[in-house]
């Protein structure tokens, strides 16, 4: 399932602006420009310098970071396609088609700008069911902030319940093809395809073929056909084992959600400052201060000693 992968669902939203302006303070304004504008004051997530002695708790995080489920949020503006130069073509070939290189080709463009839409969050599955309650958290916790983004959007008119815009995002979704995923702690415990059973199917099949065009042709038939049928399971069978979700890393393997992601990163840099502080402390020493530190962190804690959601330790 493309939109869903190893614990994450990778949610991708094709969103058409309005093309039309309005008035505001006497002076016309795009709704493009307007989104625009309302991303460039949307907070972000910011790098801090987050340690035990330099914690900060004046930072502005993301509405985004309200939910615990999501790892990443992106929106942008796209104005229109990216050309890419003329189809290339041999100069010889062209010189035999007589084609002129000349003559201008067809160029993409799109007829409003859009607003996309990227998000990867925690799930357990890829159904909707999921996708409509992450969206209704997503809602729930930061609703004012989606609609001063999606009001300048097409048809958000009557969006004003968290059913409304589950709707509205499934209608302007589109399949994430590409998913990436980098929490993998150990390998992934994938199956190999199994070719063999098509294989022999395939050479059979060739088989009867082969004595029919000595035998009989109610043979041949059935040898075209039983390689024809071969080869479509065949590719039904690869194209759905494409579609499988890889796996979240097996126990004791750390589990992919993002509140045990930030309690990794806390981890590792408090355990990076830990080791530079103790260098050169005797066993005694050293003991006593690993025991401090595993208080002080509680490792097996996701909810204590962690790095807030929406903000990027450096």
């Amino acid at each position: 399932m493309p939109n869903f992968d190893a614990g994450h669902y990778f949610l991708t939203v094709l969103v058409p602006i309005r093309p039309n302006s309005i008035l505001i303070n006497g002076q016309s304004q795009s709704h493009a420009h307007l989104l625009k504008e309302a991303l460039a004051l949307m907070p972000l997530g910011e790098c801090a310098s987050i340690s035990p002695t330099t914690a900060r708790d004046d930072l502005i995080a993301s509405p985004f970071t309200r939910t615990t489920r999501t790892h990443f949020a992106r929106a942008v503006v796209l104005d229109d396609v990216v050309f890419n130069g003329r189809k290339s073509c041999d100069s010889l070939i062209s010189t035999i088609l007589r084609i002129n290189p000349l003559a201008p080709q067809k160029v993409d463009s799109l007829t409003t700008p859009f607003l996309i839409l990227a998000v990867d969050f925690d799930a357990a599955s890829g159904d909707d069911s999921v996708l409509r309650d992450y969206l209704t958290a997503l809602w729930e916790s930061m609703g004012p902030e989606l609609v001063n983004l999606f009001q300048h959007c097409v048809s958000f008119d009557n969006i004003t319940a968290a059913d409304d815009f589950y709707r509205y995002i499934k209608r302007c979704q589109i399949e994430t093809t590409m998913p990436f995923n980098d929490y993998w702690s150990v390998t992934p415990a994938l199956t190999d395809f199994r070719f063999t059973p098509y294989l022999i199917a395939a050479g059979v099949a060739l088989l009867v073929l082969v004595a029919g065009l000595f035998m009989s042709g109610w043979m041949v038939l059935l040898g075209l056909l039983a390689i024809v049928v071969t080869v479509v399971v065949g590719v039904m069978a690869i194209t759905a084992k494409g579609k499988e979700p890889f796996p979240v890393s097996p126990p004791p393997g750390p589990a992919p959600d993002l509140p045990t992601v930030l309690k990794a990163l806390a981890l590792q840099r408090n355990f990076t400052a830990f080791v530079i502080a103790n260098q050169g402390q005797d066993d005694q020493a050293l003991h006593a201060a690993f025991g401090g530190f595993l208080a002080g962190n509680q490792p097996n804690d996701t909810r204590t000693a962690t790095q807030p959601p929406g903000v990027i330790g450096v």
